[in-house]
């Protein structure tokens, strides 16, 4: 019952000077449900081995989030989860992943912070929407409605450029409930996006400007106006018999090529996901 686009790609910086990607992402199918998992993970820039962690962090992520809401009974549930519920399978799967990065960090014989990267999940199931993430990048939905809104609220630090990651020192006591956000979206939804930072200033609205107060404001609203094109293009281009590599390395040159995204510094991965 799903249509997707995905891709990461390099940032205008990284490709200059030879570096590797540090995005990763995955969209796939939960096995034997008609659950779509969906993670997005940004490699810190200041780490040697976060494109590593990033590629750790989407597989891990999948198969601990997986696991857990197969065991929930969530994945047929016509019923979303309570808040909580969700918030703590949340916590419990991005630990999991954390001891997947620690353990791949001591075999490299690395520090865990080596392979520093942020983490996005979405799962869509036919009847509700989750969501958690560690770190900063973005996520939004469309109602049937039209309507586009956000689902996460993405971390920033007191620095520019500044978030936190599943290997950041946020793992005592209660201090995961201060930076891990869950959400469960309990209304029809038609559209999802998910996006590294890379993506935001032209998928999102970031900063809108009160004329009362004379200054600019953060703002964390997907912009319809690029969105709506997008989703419409996936149904086209999956109505014309396009298959999906096809889509994705159309999506792939497009976020390589196009003006819009070209001359972005960052790397890019975004992910598209429509109801057919």
């Amino acid at each position: 019952m799903w249509l997707t686009a995905h891709a990461s790609v390099e940032g205008s910086s990284h490709a200059a000077h030879n570096l590797p990607c540090q995005d990763a992402h995955l969209c796939k199918l939960i096995k034997d449900t008609d659950a779509l998992l969906c993670v997005v993970s940004d490699g810190a820039g200041s780490s040697p081995l976060s494109h590593l962690g990033a590629g750790i962090v989407v597989e891990a992520a999948y198969k601990h989030f997986s696991r857990l809401l197969k065991e929930k009974g969530w994945h047929n549930s016509h019923t979303p989860p309570a808040s909580a519920a969700w918030h703590e399978v949340a916590k419990q799967a991005f630990r999991g992943v954390r001891q997947t990065i620690e353990a791949a960090a001591k075999e490299a014989r690395v520090a865990p912070q080596a392979m520093a990267a942020t983490a996005i999940v979405a799962i869509a199931t036919p009847h509700y929407l989750l969501c958690s993430h560690i770190g900063d990048g973005r996520a939004g939905y469309r109602t049937t409605g039209g309507v586009w809104k956000s689902m996460i609220q993405p971390y920033k630090g007191e620095y520019a450029n500044e978030t936190i990651f599943i290997t950041s020192p946020i793992w005592e006591g209660n201090a995961p409930d201060q930076y891990i956000e869950s959400r469960v979206i309990d209304e029809p939804v038609d559209a999802v996006v998910l996006m590294s930072d890379g993506c935001e200033n032209v998928c999102y609205e970031t900063t809108i400007f009160n004329p009362e107060k004379g200054a600019y404001q953060n703002k964390n609203t997907p912009f319809a106006g690029f969105l709506d094109p997008m989703i419409d293009a996936l149904h086209r281009m999956y109505a014309q018999g396009m298959d999906t590599s096809s889509i994705n390395r159309f999506l792939e040159e497009y976020l390589a090529q196009d003006p819009v995204f070209a001359e972005e510094t960052d790397d890019k991965t975004l992910i598209l996901i429509a109801k057919k």
